[in-house]
């Protein structure tokens, strides 16, 4: 073989090192793939969670505002399986820091416009994480929130102060709060948190018929 002949080829040095550099954009390509893949599953997941996130804030929202004041009349509406101390009777709302029960026209498993019964309270779950949780008709469901450490409710009365229970302990109040606060306390180190604040919109007390046949007639 001549020196030309040998110049035209590789030598087994120049083929180890041609492998070798193969080798290492072969596993660059690769591991930045597998970033790619696990970057656009967490973006995923997390867009997922924020919309999961929204409509359990929406449904909670509408579930406050569409609070119905229950009168004795109302106490064909079913009561939920979960009591949170109140004994039999017409099913009135009663609220605490972990939880509230009232009658809405705006359920969320049940259909719109019909008075429902719900139980909104917070339990927590085997990892310790605390989440809201929704009672209904004898169903169950569990909203995705973001992680907290504990959730609070709070009451808004007329003049804006805030109450651990509705009604408080002291005073007359009407059947329904101005307002329901929902407090996302975070999880030790974490950041932030979140207050979902949603107002009454209908009547905070049940319509007496004699008060208004008088307020017709007077108008």
């Amino acid at each position: 073989m001549t020196r030309s002949d040998r110049a035209d080829g590789f030598t087994l040095l120049e083929m180890l090192v041609v492998l070798l550099i193969a080798g290492m954009a072969l596993a660059l390509t690769t591991q930045a793939l597998g970033q790619y893949q696990r970057a656009q599953t967490r973006a995923v997941a997390n867009e997922r969670a924020g919309r999961e996130y929204r409509l359990s804030e929406a449904w909670f929202r509408d579930s406050v505002r569409g609070l119905y004041p229950a009168a004795p009349k109302d106490a064909q509406a079913t009561r939920p399986t979960t009591k949170l101390g109140m004994g039999g009777g017409a099913p009135v709302f009663e609220g605490t820091a972990e939880g509230f029960r009232g009658v809405t026209l705006a359920p969320v498993l049940a259909g719109q416009g019909v008075p429902v019964l719900q139980v909104w309270r917070s339990v927590r779950d085997r990892n310790g994480v605390t989440r809201l949780e929704l009672e209904e008709e004898g169903k169950t469901l569990q909203l995705s929130l973001p992680r907290a450490r504990d959730l609070r409710l709070h009451y808004v009365d007329p003049e804006g102060k805030l109450h651990e229970q509705w009604p408080p302990k002291l005073g007359v109040w009407k059947q329904l709060p101005e307002a329901v606060l929902l407090e996302l306390i975070p999880e030790a180190g974490g950041t932030g948190g979140a207050l979902i604040a949603s107002a009454v919109l209908g009547p905070r007390d049940p319509l007496n018929p004699m008060e208004t046949a008088y307020e017709s007639f007077n108008e």
